[in-house]
């Protein structure tokens, strides 16, 4: 449980780093990125049906399916748009945050 619990909070603080530097204006999102967001949302919006959270309905075996979806999703999204995911475990968010750090935090 505690490599779950490392991996959480790494990817917490990578997540809301991006998320802080985009809403103080430091990160700018460029076409790429607004193009690699359209495209990983288009490729998702499959994987819950359209619908909005929360999936509680949903069986385990879905909800396993849609998280190992998801893996897939953003590594092509990372190959895309050229950026490295990086192991949020024991290291913290580099400064200026961007869409590397966002996509290694929820991936």
């Amino acid at each position: 449980m505690d490599t779950f619990t490392a991996r959480l909070d790494g990817a917490w603080a990578w997540w809301s780093a991006a998320i802080e530097e985009a809403q103080e204006g430091r990160w700018v999102r460029d076409a790429v990125e607004r193009q690699v967001i359209a495209d990983i949302r288009a490729a998702t919006n499959a994987l819950h049906g359209g619908r909005p959270a929360p999936f509680t309905g949903d069986s385990w075996h879905v909800r396993v399916g849609r998280i190992a979806n998801w893996a897939g999703v953003l590594r092509l999204a990372a190959r895309a748009g050229g950026w490295e995911l990086r192991s949020v475990v024991e290291h913290g968010p580099p400064h200026p945050a961007g869409m590397a750090e966002l996509l290694s935090g929820i991936y």
